[in-house]
């Protein structure tokens, strides 16, 4: 014949067993949740050099204007440098002007020379 043990008897001898079952089920659950927190931390780190990518695409982009800049301040310094070309050309012209003028008058003056040579 079976012995049947009693009720109270059972669930105290099975109370250790659901302690341990319980216990490993925890562990289980603290592994998961301290690899999370190793994933999470991860993905913090990820999201600071995004953010470090993000300002250096800024600085890349304000250089790349920059280099816009100065590109048109070449092409404003090859302007000014023909600027400055034109005015010395000008200032020749200006200098051949005064030197006609000069050749005008003394024509003027061997007209009026060969007039008067004329006259006497």
């Amino acid at each position: 014949m079976h012995q049947h043990t009693p009720t109270r008897v059972l669930i105290h001898q099975q109370a250790p067993t659901r302690v341990l079952i319980h216990h490993h089920i925890l562990q289980h659950v603290f592994s998961y949740i301290n690899k999370l927190q190793h994933v999470f931390s991860y993905i913090n780190i990820l999201q600071h050099v995004f953010s470090y990518i993000n300002i250096l695409q800024h600085v890349f982009s304000y250089i790349s204007k920059l280099q816009h800049v100065f590109s048109y301040i070449n092409i404003l310094q090859h302007v000014f440098s023909c600027i400055n070309i034109f005015q010395h050309v000008f200032s020749y012209i200006n200098k051949l002007q005064h030197v006609f003028s000069c050749i005008n008058i003394l024509q003027h003056v061997f007209s009026y020379l060969n007039k008067l040579q004329h006259v006497f």
